[in-house]
């Protein structure tokens, strides 16, 4: 029942994802602000193809910056100018800027 509630509010992909492992608290705690995050955050793009790579939310806590359910993709991250970050894939095969890149 829980499985079935998990899957129809935050989706099948993060419901596989909770329930494929044992829960820890910190996998829990991971888990979580990532569903946080897909609920309210905003969506981040690849600035090389400009596909979306996760939904993000940033909170600010201790001094820093966090950003909630950045761990659930594998990106790059670069410094634009000093007030921009950007965004990218680090796997060719889920970016075509850099599979064509690839290309002989």
């Amino acid at each position: 029942m829980l499985k079935g509630v998990v899957r129809l509010i935050l989706g099948r992909t993060f419901s596989d994802r909770l329930f494929a492992h044992e829960i820890t608290r910190e996998r829990l705690r991971l888990l979580s602000k990532a569903a946080v995050a897909g609920i309210v955050g905003k969506t981040v793009f690849c600035h090389l193809c400009g596909r979306p790579l996760a939904r993000v939310l940033p909170v600010f806590r201790r001094g820093k910056i966090e950003l909630w359910g950045m761990h659930m993709c594998i990106a790059k991250v670069d410094f634009d100018d000093r007030n921009t970050l950007r965004f990218s894939h680090v796997l060719a095969e889920n970016c075509e800027a850099l599979r064509r890149h690839d290309r002989p």
